[in-house]
């Protein structure tokens, strides 16, 4: 893994170890099979699901196929495996569940449609509330009726 590589913002000091040793090594596994466009996000302040996104692109279908083989190969040779592997098979969008890392790897044609990059960095939305949130923003809402009802009763719905 290069130095040049790593976004500039990125810092690894910030996760644990084996969290390190698998970001590592798949990073260099995305570098030597020459994934292009290889874009690191932090994504742990912002969802649950993981803490490190990586995106990258392979030229054609078998190209994505082959990267995530290989990387898949390389994880298995430290003892790591992934939690899930998703679009094998067509190989136009493959994610790879490492837990707290998720891997895409994408044809160029998906990933400029899908476009993952801008959605996970682009700053979330203002602190409008949502709509569901405010009874007098959907006035048509089932159950208005029956008002006054002992709990548990249903409001049968007017034809």
């Amino acid at each position: 893994m290069t130095a040049q590589s790593l976004p500039a913002s990125f810092d690894l000091g910030a996760y644990d170890a084996q969290c390190i040793t698998v970001f590592k090594r798949v990073f260099a596994s995305l570098e030597d099979d020459q994934a292009s466009d290889i874009v690191v996000l932090p994504i742990g302040e912002h969802s649950d699901i993981a803490d490190i996104m990586l995106v990258a692109s392979g030229r054609v279908a078998r190209h994505v196929a082959a990267i995530t083989d290989h990387m898949i190969d390389s994880l298995r040779a430290i003892g790591v495996r992934p939690i899930g592997v998703s679009g094998l098979p067509s190989a136009d969008w493959v994610v790879v569940d490492l837990g707290n890392i998720i891997v895409h790897v994408f044809r160029p044609e998906v990933r400029a449609y899908y476009d993952l990059e801008s959605l996970w960095s682009a700053p979330g939305p203002a602190s409008a509330p949502h709509p569901a949130s405010n009874p007098d923003s959907n006035p048509e809402r089932i159950g208005d009726e029956g008002e006054g009802q002992p709990e548990g009763e249903n409001t049968p719905l007017a034809p």
